[in-house]
């Protein structure tokens, strides 16, 4: 990898002496990877001439290895990879948004970033503001605000086509990478079923597992471990409706414009926090639906109300339309 980076270099020293040659990183998780995503547009956009190497974690490297602004997607196993790669000479401008403290789950070593004066750490992140906000001041970078895009490649779009999808449905996705962030799987159950048997909606589940165990109804579609990443994001753009627990695709659900229920309670020390920016964030794609308590004990009726007021919204914009 080094040695990559030290070609690059003098390929450009020789063949684009004005190109800036510019490493961005963000090692996990999915959702943060996607919420990064304004950050390449707006280096593109003031950089126009540089070489930008985008440093993700490997098991995400498909997020930004189509998109139209970076030249090269590099994917790292651990968080000391890329420690040796920031005290490597070889990169012009390092733009580091992983968080100041975190510490290397195998070799047990601590990120140090000098340009980080934000104070802001794994305790406290969440109350400096949103996820895109976060990353970007601790990477020494003024805030701005701006929502992810995602490119989907043509050949992800035929793989959806071939799923023959309902042509219309509510996608919903129930288990976030941490149990305080999820809500029950009765309450899921119990929400699937009012939806499939009680009002006739189509529903697709997405994600790695599925919250709803062995549920089954003719209307109800699992694709739950057979999707990659940029596939699920598709499917989720497909929807009429998204509706799920913070987690990797409720940011897709941001970045391909979906609109949203997204359902948040308490999460750690963080009574009200925001990870959305964009759409998402300031509610005009998105009904952010907060449960002042454990996620776990928000009541079904409250989802079947936000769900009821987006129905009951688009039926009007359709009426007026027509």
């Amino acid at each position: 990898m080094l040695l990559r980076l030290f070609t690059i270099k003098l390929y450009l020293r020789f063949f684009r002496s004005e190109a800036e040659l510019i490493g961005v990183s963000l090692l996990a998780h999915m959702g943060d990877i996607v919420a990064s995503e304004p950050v390449i547009r707006r280096l593109r956009a003031d950089n126009p001439k540089a070489f930008i190497v985008w440093f993700v974690g490997a098991p995400y490297i498909e997020i930004p290895k189509n998109h139209p602004d970076v030249d090269m997607v590099i994917g790292l196993k651990t968080l000391s990879e890329w420690i040796v790669v920031r005290g490597f000479c070889a990169l012009d401008r390092i733009i580091d948004l992983n968080l100041s403290g975190r510490t290397c789950y195998v070799c047990r070593v601590t990120l140090v970033k000098p340009e980080d004066d934000s104070g802001i750490n794994i305790e406290n992140y969440y109350l400096m503001g949103n996820l895109l906000t976060v990353m970007l001041r601790s990477a020494g970078l003024p805030a701005f605000d701006e929502g992810p895009k995602l490119n989907i490649p043509s050949m992800v779009l035929r793989d959806v086509d071939r799923l023959t999808l309902p042509a219309r449905f509510i996608c919903i996705h129930g288990l976030s990478n941490e149990n305080a962030r999820n809500w029950s799987a009765a309450k899921w159950r119990e929400l699937v079923d009012n939806l499939t048997r009680e009002r006739g909606y189509n529903v697709v589940e997405i994600g790695l597992e599925s919250v709803l165990g062995d549920f089954a109804h003719p209307r109800y579609t699992s694709l739950c471990g057979r999707l990659s990443i940029v596939a699920t994001a598709e499917v989720i753009r497909r929807a009429d409706i998204f509706v799920g627990v913070d987690s990797g695709p409720a940011h897709l659900a941001n970045a391909v414009g979906a609109y949203g229920i997204v359902l948040l309670g308490k999460y750690r020390n963080f009574p009200a926090y925001m990870p959305y920016s964009g759409d998402y964030g300031c509610g005009s794609n998105a009904t952010i639906l907060r449960y002042d308590g454990s996620l776990d004990e928000m009541p079904v009726n409250m989802v079947l109300a936000a769900l009821n007021t987006h129905m009951e919204l688009r039926s009007e914009v359709a009426v007026k339309a027509g």
